[in-house]
């Protein structure tokens, strides 16, 4: 890894962490957000490395400054009081083609697109069960773009 590269690390129950020296050191990296978050889901935009979301329990979170400030998005997946309250956020995709396009998945499992940067959302009409008897609440944990089709995630 570049010594000059940035990384950044969701945590739980700490929110972010960044690195600007390759990974040899981090700080908590979080101005803006609830700083004691769970964060499960982290996307950088394919073309601006300064911008990226964060997907925790307390809502989704977007910077444009490469972590210094976040701002939390009104999203209709909104938490309450924090989850159970409400949802948590455990993935996130922005589309590389299209930037412009987000998808979450969220526990209990649902999930949303914004087509605008996450200005405004639906949500889809997603066969997913709302109950796994293992874990209680089923939830989507991964999302990811299909490289070899771009319609399709």
């Amino acid at each position: 890894m570049m010594a000059n590269s940035s990384v950044y690390v969701g945590t739980v129950g700490q929110a972010v962490w960044r690195s600007v020296d390759g990974g040899e050191t981090f700080r908590q990296a979080c101005a803006g957000m609830f700083m004691e978050a769970d964060v499960r889901a982290l996307a950088a935009h394919p073309t601006d490395p300064r911008i990226l979301y964060a997907g925790t329990d307390v809502g989704l979170y977007r910077t444009e400054d490469g972590g210094d400030r976040w701002e939390r998005l009104e999203t209709p997946f909104d938490p309450g009081e924090g989850w159970p309250g409400g949802v948590a956020i455990w993935s996130l995709l922005i589309l590389p083609r299209e930037p412009e396009t987000l998808f979450v998945g969220v526990c209990p499992a649902a999930l949303y697109r914004s087509r605008d940067a996450g200005r405004s959302w639906e949500k889809l009409n997603a066969d997913i069960s709302p109950e796994c008897r293992a874990i209680r609440y089923s939830r989507v944990t991964c999302l990811m773009a299909d490289p070899n089709d771009p319609g399709a995630i």
